[in-house]
């Protein structure tokens, strides 16, 4: 069994766990600040920067179970 490659896919878990939780942090910022908008252009902006964000986790969210997968092939 290789375990420092199990080791490394356990730290890119982490990695990947805390950028997700980084995009999320973002949306709320970007959530709060959207508020505070009036212009439509800026309001653009925002949900652009919300989406983008949204497109992130979901891409990390995938990466995660792709990183489990592999962990779960190589415990067997």
């Amino acid at each position: 069994m290789n375990y420092q490659l199990i080791e490394d896919l356990t730290t890119n878990l982490r990695q990947i766990l805390n950028l997700i939780r980084d995009y999320k942090e973002q949306i709320i910022y970007l959530q709060e600040k959207w508020a505070d908008v009036q212009d439509t252009h800026s309001s653009k902006l925002f949900l652009t920067q919300i989406t983008n964000c949204e497109a992130q986790i979901k891409h990390n969210e995938k990466q995660y179970k792709q990183t489990i997968n592999q962990i779960n092939e190589l415990l067997q």
